[in-house]
């Protein structure tokens, strides 16, 4: 059950993470992900340092967790037969991963838009989207559905 709990605040990282919108600037507060709706923004950011490559760090963090959970996953509950079968716990749990990683990129294209100008950031950024977009090629890769 860890592993679900662990996945389940992946999940909740990523659900953040979509819905980040344009100008939208993020900090972490007792390990937690959060978008900054706070009052005077600038000035609790500077005395804070909550600067902006802490919460995308936490965000990289967050997606090497989430492999490690998946290999968990599918080592402990796949069937083994020509093709990798998941059971149908494990694969809806895969499908709704994939989900909010598709999620998550549009939250981080804007995220990247916000930054515009800040072009060491948001090659960061770029690399995390492609980081993703590996993980979802790899997820699609391994996953069929049982269907008897």
């Amino acid at each position: 059950m860890t592993s679900v709990t662990n996945i389940v605040d992946i999940l909740l990282v990523l659900k953040i993470v979509s819905s980040i919108k344009l100008n939208d600037k993020l900090y972490i507060t007792d390990n937690e992900l959060k978008i900054d709706k706070r009052v005077f923004q600038w000035i609790r950011r500077y005395y804070f340092d909550d600067d902006r490559l802490k919460p995308l760090i936490f965000i990289e963090g967050n997606l090497v967790k989430l492999d490690t959970q998946i290999i968990n996953l599918l080592s402990n509950e796949v069937i083994t037969t020509s093709c990798s079968v998941i059971q149908e716990t494990e694969s809806e749990i895969c499908q709704e991963i994939i989900s909010y990683l598709q999620d998550a990129k549009r939250g981080l294209d804007n995220l990247k838009l916000t930054y515009i100008s800040d072009q060491a950031f948001t090659c960061r950024v770029e690399l995390l989207i492609k980081t993703i977009d590996t993980k979802l090629n790899k997820l699609r890769g391994i996953l069929v559905i049982k269907t008897s």
